[in-house]
C-alpha cells in the first residue's frame, strides 16, 4: 500500500506535468503561428469513407485534436465522416485504422471532428483509441477488450460493453461511463470529474487521481469484494467509511485506490440496459 506521502508525490508531479504541458502547448503554438508551421485552414467539407463491417475486428483510432465521435447505426457498413483533410483511413489486416495527421502545431481545431459510425449491434475484437486535445462520445459500443489512453477534453462513454478487459487511461476533463458492463477494468484516472454507472465483472482496479468521483453499481452486492487503498483523499460507501459488511462476495473484485478528491460508492437495483 502507498503511504500518504508517495500519494502527495505522484499529485504533485502529475498536477506540475499538466501546467507545464499547458504552458509549452501554448508557447508552441504561438511560435507555430509566427513561423508559420501551424496546420491553419487544414480542413475541408464534410467527406465519408465506407466499409463492409463483414471482415473489419479491430478499429485503431488516433485523433490529435479533433471532436471524436463513435456510435451505432442501422445498416451493414462502418463509415467515418470528417472534415479533416489531413485524416488517413486505411483497412488493413482485419484492422480500421483511422490517424489525424496535422501538421507540427495544430492551431485552431474548434471545428475539426471525426465521425465513425458501426453497424447496430455489432461486436469488435478490439477498440484502440488514442486521444489528444478533444472532446469524446461513445455510444452503444461492444467489444471483447477496449484500450483508451485519453487526454485533454471530455469523455463520454454511454451503453459500454468490454467482455474480456479495459485498460482506460485518463487524462484532463470529465471521464463519464454510464450504463455500462465491463470484464477486467484497469482504470487509471487524471484529472477531473469522474462517473462510473454500471456493472463489473472479473478482476478491476481503479486507481483515483485528483477530483470528485461517483461510482454507482446497478447490481448485487454481494457479487462484490472491495480491496480499498487509503490515500489522503476521502471515500464512502453511502455516508460511512466502512466496507466490510460488502467484503463478502467472490465473483467480482473491485480495487480502489484512493487519490485526492471524495469518491463516493453506492449499489442500486439492476438495469436493463436494451
Amino acid at each position: 500500500m502507498k503511504t500518504w506521502q508517495s500519494v502527495v508525490r505522484y499529485c504533485a508531479i502529475a498536477l506540475a506535468l499538466v501546467l507545464i504541458i499547458g504552458i509549452a502547448s501554448c508557447g508552441l503554438k504561438i511560435v507555430g503561428i509566427a513561423l508559420g508551421l501551424a496546420s491553419v485552414g487544414t480542413y475541408d467539407e464534410a467527406r465519408v469513407y465506407s466499409f463492409d463491417a463483414d471482415g473489419i475486428d479491430d478499429l485503431e483510432i488516433d485523433i490529435a485534436s479533433a471532436r471524436f465521435t463513435l456510435e451505432s447505426t442501422h445498416g451493414d457498413k462502418i463509415a467515418v465522416k470528417t472534415n479533416i483533410k489531413s485524416l488517413t483511413v486505411n483497412e488493413s489486416d482485419s484492422a480500421l485504422k483511422i490517424k489525424e495527421k496535422n501538421g507540427f502545431i495544430n492551431a485552431d481545431t474548434t471545428d475539426a471532428f471525426v465521425e465513425v459510425f458501426f453497424p447496430v449491434g455489432y461486436e469488435f475484437d478490439m477498440v484502440d483509441i488514442d486521444a489528444g486535445a478533444g472532446d469524446i462520445s461513445v455510444s452503444r459500443l461492444t467489444a471483447k477488450r477496449l484500450d483508451a489512453d485519453l487526454g485533454a477534453g471530455d469523455t463520454y462513454l454511454n451503453f459500454l460493453t468490454v467482455t474480456d478487459e479495459a485498460d482506460i487511461d485518463g487524462g484532463v476533463g470529465i471521464l463519464s461511463i454510464s450504463n455500462a458492463e465491463i470484464t477486467d477494468l484497469d482504470l487509471d484516472l487524471g484529472v477531473g470529474y469522474f462517473s462510473f454507472h454500471g456493472i463489473m465483472n472479473g478482476n478491476n482496479d481503479i486507481s483515483f487521481g485528483v477530483g470528485e468521483s461517483l461510482v454507482d453499481f446497478y447490481d448485487d452486492k454481494e457479487r462484490y469484494y472491495f480491496d480499498v487503498d487509503r490515500g489522503i483523499g476521502e471515500i464512502e460507501y453511502y455516508g460511512t467509511e466502512d466496507f466490510n459488511f460488502v467484503r463478502s462476495g467472490q465473483e467480482t473484485t473491485v480495487r480502489l485506490e484512493e487519490g485526492i478528491g471524495k469518491i463516493t460508492v453506492r449499489f442500486f437495483d439492476k438495469i436493463d440496459n436494451e
